[in-house]
């Protein structure tokens, strides 16, 4: 096996975590300036089989019942976006599923726009919908960056928030 210190002087500076790792915030940051839009970005290299068999958190703000889950599902086989606009069931809602944990480097981006939604993975546009924003994401602050209880296996790279004003086009081409 590598050690992580080794995998880390391979591949650059990439944060590298195995079942022992914590995750980290990022203090002091609202990623919706607005409460309604923003984009954000993240480069991605799990190995689906390494994960824990539940539900894992990659990249989220979430306080109380409102903020952003990017998440790998809970039977391993891709990640998604998950939003929650306020609290109940209606608030809650699932998109641009990706089955890219296949041990190799991906980017996963979504962009918050008002009342929509679109979701990238390497570059493709998967996804786009009208959501319910709700009362907005203003509460979601501090992201955290990879997952506590369980940790995941695997890298994170090149994290970006923006402020959601970006096109289409300009979100494929990050």
């Amino acid at each position: 096996l590598v050690s992580n210190s080794e995998i880390t002087s391979l591949y650059g500076k990439a944060r590298w975590t195995d079942s022992t790792d914590n995750w980290f915030l990022i203090n002091d940051f609202k990623p919706f300036e607005d409460g309604y839009s923003m984009a954000a970005s993240i480069w991605i290299n799990m190995k689906k089989e390494l994960q824990p068999e539940t539900y894992m958190r990659i990249l989220s703000a979430k306080k109380d019942s409102v903020g952003f889950i990017i998440q790998q599902r809970a039977d391993r086989s891709a990640i998604n976006l998950r939003l929650d606009a306020g609290s109940g069931e209606a608030y809650n809602q699932i998109f641009g599923t990706a089955e890219i944990l296949d041990g190799t480097w991906h980017n996963y981006a979504f962009r918050i726009s008002n009342d929509s939604v679109a979701i990238f993975a390497d570059g493709v546009l998967i996804q786009k919908e009208v959501i319910i924003s709700g009362t907005g994401f203003s509460a979601a602050f501090n992201p955290a960056v990879g997952a506590a209880d369980p940790n995941l296996i695997g890298g994170l790279d090149e994290v970006f928030f923006f402020d959601g004003s970006q096109s289409d086009d300009w979100m494929r081409l990050f």
